[in-house]
């Protein structure tokens, strides 16, 4: 089996997948993750994002119905809503390109992989924008809404 079977067969006969962001936008954004993410969305497998200050339920909230345990960095959120998955590398380059593929073959491609992530991350950015007494937090809120 290659490697993109074995995680996708993985990922089909799990309850879940965690994935551990780092705090930089370089290490979010490979196409490794967006791999990951598109067989769990292929799947309909719940996706939870952890990061060093808290987790985020992605697709189905955590058993006592709550969406987010700990604080969920905005910071990474942001990164998670607004990231350009098309330009997601990867050292392997065969990697790269079929994850790319992969989705763009999705239902709804690419445009539907951003919405999956944006409605998961959107908590977290939303919180600390309306938290923000400033007119920048206004400004946030607003776009968000």
């Amino acid at each position: 089996m290659t490697w993109d079977k074995d995680i996708e067969t993985l990922i089909k006969d799990s309850y879940g997948w965690i994935t551990l962001l780092p705090c930089t936008r370089e290490g979010i954004v490979r196409s490794k993750r967006m791999h990951q993410l598109a067989f769990c969305f292929k799947h309909a497998r719940p996706i939870y994002f952890a990061c060093p200050c808290g987790v985020l339920a992605g697709l189905k909230p955590f058993r006592d119905s709550s969406w987010e345990f700990g604080r969920f960095d905005p910071a990474i959120a942001r990164v998670l809503l607004d990231a350009d998955w098309e330009a997601a590398q990867c050292v392997n380059q065969e990697l790269e390109v079929n994850a790319r593929l992969q989705v763009r073959s999705l239902p709804g491609g690419l445009a539907s992989f951003r919405a999956r992530l944006a409605s998961a991350a959107a908590g977290p950015v939303l919180r600390h924008a309306v938290l923000d007494p400033s007119p920048a937090g206004l400004v946030a809120v607003e776009a968000l809404c």
